[in-house]
């Protein structure tokens, strides 16, 4: 079985949750899950190697009670869930309307307590920049004196280029959401901080070599001495390069 790696961050005030996009993959075996480990026990083996996991489950459906409790029990305390919002919200809704569905959704991602790292409203690419349908949106999370406003963070990642735009990032930062830093093969992300408690990144290219992992270990590694903490997601493929990938991330970001 792969030992645990220690990795020690120094003169570091923010925290470093560097994971993949979602963790059952049976494609990680043998080079990351054991062969012989099963399905039922990925969860806290990833889990006592890296302190966090996007969901793309949530996008499609509402978790129920019993997976969140799962999810719970088989992680340790300091272990963050990022959760892709429903497209209901985004993609139905597209963020106009939302009351209903973003409470109901908010409500079930709560029920992870501690373990509840930001909520990702991933944008379609059809869906066009408008200030007066940003404002409403925004308007509609919970912050400042607003019940649960302490236990949610949000990101948003925006798939049009209408969105990229200075007035968008000064709305973002407005209301304390991180801009998703998405970084894929169709287009490389420039770093991007909205949000001063935070950053979301997404590094999604299939292949990345070492020297362009260090660079953004780089970044990374700034914004943890500033006191922000830092979310990474490797794309999961259909191999375990992209969990090797978050394993050596992590090991640049502490010696950088």
């Amino acid at each position: 079985m792969r030992k645990r790696v220690r990795v020690h961050f120094r003169l570091m005030s923010g925290r470093l949750f560097v994971g993949t996009s979602g963790f059952a993959y049976t494609e990680w075996r043998p080079e990351f899950y054991p062969q012989d480990l099963k399905n039922d026990g990925m969860l806290s083996y990833y889990a006592e190697r890296l302190l966090s996991v996007e969901i793309n489950y949530t996008f499609y459906r509402e978790p129920s009670a019993k997976t969140v409790a799962q999810w719970v029990e088989r992680t340790p305390e300091q272990f963050n869930f990022a959760l892709k919002a429903n497209r209901k919200i985004t993609h139905t809704a597209r963020l106009a309307d939302v009351d209903e569905v973003l409470d109901r959704f908010l409500r079930s991602a709560s029920q992870l307590g501690p373990r509840l790292g930001p909520i990702l409203f991933q944008l379609p690419p059809t869906l066009k920049y408008r200030a007066e349908l940003l404002d409403g949106f925004l308007a509609r999370l919970p912050a400042g004196d607003m019940p649960g406003a302490g236990l949610y963070r949000f990101a948003m990642e925006f798939r049009n280029a209408t969105w990229d735009c200075n007035e968008v990032r000064d709305k973002l930062t407005a209301n304390n959401v991180s801009w998703c830093v998405a970084d894929t093969d169709e287009q490389d992300a420039m770093m991007v901080r909205t949000a001063p408690q935070f950053a979301y990144f997404r590094l999604r290219k299939l292949s990345y070599d070492d020297e362009t992992l260090a660079k953004w270990s780089k970044e990374v590694a700034s914004l943890l001495r500033d006191g922000a903490d830092a979310y990474v997601y490797f794309k999961h493929e259909d191999t375990a390069s992209g969990v090797m990938y978050a394993l050596r991330f992590r090991e640049l970001v502490a010696a950088a």
